[in-house]
């Protein structure tokens, strides 16, 4: 039988009552909410990036901030969100896709599902194109 993980999604909740996906100055407490789902026994943590970082070209915020996911989370798989219809073009999808990357996340998803554009075929293969040479061979 397949083992069923924890899965807590911080960093830009979808709940209510949590941080904004965006809010300026909300990093440390971003980095708490993973921490303590972590404690608590999460074994992957989502994550939804600043797309602000995105749009206006600060790939090294872009890079720091999901880094310090990855430290935060420890053992557990990072996935990050990227909110692709909300990222302007294709050129931002596949730069924010190779950043994460570059900076440890386990895993680079297209969107959460509630943004008003979502997964594209573009989109998608635009990822994909980005994210297979890192793919291990067997």
């Amino acid at each position: 039988m397949r083992e069923r993980r924890r899965v807590d999604e911080v960093a830009g909740r979808l709940r209510e009552g949590t941080v904004q996906r965006d809010e300026v100055g909300a990093l440390e407490q971003r980095l708490q909410e993973i921490r303590a789902s972590v404690d608590a026994g999460a074994q992957e943590i989502d994550v939804v990036i600043t797309r602000g970082h995105v749009l206006i070209g600060d790939w090294r915020a872009l890079y720091d901030e999901v880094r310090a996911f990855r430290d935060a989370a420890g053992p557990a798989h990072v996935k990050t969100i990227l909110a692709t219809g909300e990222l302007a073009t294709l050129t931002n999808v596949a730069r924010a896709s190779l950043v994460c990357m570059m900076a440890g996340a386990d895993f680079v998803k297209t969107s959460t599902g509630k943004e008003g554009v979502n997964a594209t075929l573009p989109v998608g293969l635009d990822v994909a194109a980005i994210i297979e040479p890192a793919i291990p061979r067997l």
